[in-house]
């Protein structure tokens, strides 16, 4: 069953699509663990691995970095608000070490923000995957990577300008590093070719 287009990136989530039976389920994901932790170790083989930019390398001893490669060789990162987004930043930490985002598509953009995520592979790899909404005083501004309540399990939002007027139960967990040149050009169908969590090491 096709999932139908949402016509504006904020939109509430399609309906689920009709789930895979339990055993082809099971049997996907031992393989796409199997893959990843093949692809994990050619990383560290080829000297591929990947790391933090100079400007992620300048936040505090211990803080988290999702780092997204795009298959165009374009990198862009994203600083976890772990004390401040404490369950949301956990959950997107798991779905990122899950390997949900990896080989994925920017879903939608606009010049409000650009959406990720794929609702179906996100319950496929991370079964946890939920919509855990912490409350923080953040503020919806430039390079603010958020989940909204109106996001499926998996998705978030980056977002491309400042949004006073987004919905307060909203939540902030991240931001953009040294790289909204990056996120500035993500388009519809752009591939993340991987991502991964790594954190800044003195």
């Amino acid at each position: 069953m096709s999932t139908p287009r949402r016509t504006h990136i904020y939109g509430r989530p399609a309906p689920w699509g009709v789930g895979l039976a339990p055993a082809l389920a099971l049997a996907a994901l031992s393989v796409f663990a199997a893959c990843k932790a093949k692809d994990k170790a050619a990383d560290v083989t080829a000297g591929t691995a990947l790391t933090l930019s100079e400007a992620a390398r300048t936040l505090p001893d211990g803080k988290r970095v999702a780092v997204f490669e795009l298959a165009n060789g374009a990198v862009f990162e994203i600083a976890l608000l772990d004390e401040e987004a404490p369950r949301t930043a956990a959950n997107f930490a798991g779905l990122v070490e899950a390997g949900v985002y990896d080989g994925t598509a920017v879903r939608a953009a606009d010049a409000a923000a650009v959406r990720i995520g794929d609702d179906e592979k996100a319950r496929l790899l991370y079964p946890d995957a939920a919509l855990r909404i912490d409350k923080n005083e953040r503020n919806w501004v430039r390079g603010a990577a958020l989940i909204a309540k109106s996001s499926a399990p998996g998705e978030f939002l980056i977002l491309r300008e400042d949004a006073p007027g987004l919905d307060a139960d909203s939540c902030v967990f991240g931001g953009v590093v040294g790289s909204l040149d990056v996120t500035d050009r993500l388009r519809p169908g752009d591939v993340i070719k991987r991502a991964r969590i790594l954190a800044v090491e003195r």
